[in-house]
């Protein structure tokens, strides 16, 4: 047997260093993050509790990465509701969202969760903040080139709409009539 190559021990490790993220995300998720360990990280991934610190220097490090592994696959999102028009840009976004809300279950429960406990991590006080800035100002500048009188006043009840959506989808689950939350905000603010 030849000893692996480079590539394969690189993509062996990235292919640890996901199926560890993956785990943390269920666990932190559906048990919270002060009550998941690493000892129980490491039973659920199948490896060592000393080879999670190999990849992570601490439970707060894999917390940091998750986070931020999660804002990368935004970025996706957001390159691909991009549109001209932006009455459709922001029907793609509504779109968009809804989908991420039904098919992204746990990260939906960890951000939610970490959001109740913001002045426990720094970061992700900075995090929200700056995002939940760029998303008013997207929603603004969207609807003002709409047409919308008060795009600002809009742009605000749009983000809180949205975020209570979501709070009341991980509380009543499938019975949620997130359909017609979404055909609402459509009909209100995307005019064909």
């Amino acid at each position: 047997m030849s000893p692996r190559k480079k590539e394969d021990n690189l993509l062996i490790r990235e292919e640890r260093r996901r199926s560890i993220l993956d785990a943390a995300l269920r666990l932190f998720a559906n048990k919270g993050y002060e009550s998941t360990s690493i000892s129980q990280l490491a039973k659920e991934v199948g490896i060592s509790k000393g080879l999670v610190y190999t990849y992570f220097d601490s439970k707060e490090a894999l917390l940091k990465s998750l986070v931020f592994d999660l804002n990368e696959m935004e970025r996706d999102f957001w390159e691909d509701i991009q549109n001209e028009d932006p009455s459709r840009m922001l029907s793609n976004i509504f779109n968009g969202y809804f989908n991420t809300l039904i098919n992204n279950k746990d990260k939906l429960r960890l951000i939610s969760a970490l959001t109740f406990q913001v002045e426990k991590f720094d970061f992700i006080q900075d995090l929200a903040s700056q995002k939940m800035s760029a998303y008013l100002h997207l929603f603004e500048d969207l609807l003002n080139k709409i047409g919308f009188k008060n795009a600002k006043d809009e742009a605000l009840l749009i983000g809180a709409l949205l975020d209570g959506i979501a709070m009341q989808f991980l509380v009543i689950h499938n019975d949620y009539p997130l359909d017609k939350f979404k055909a609402l905000l459509i009909q209100k603010y995307c005019p064909n």
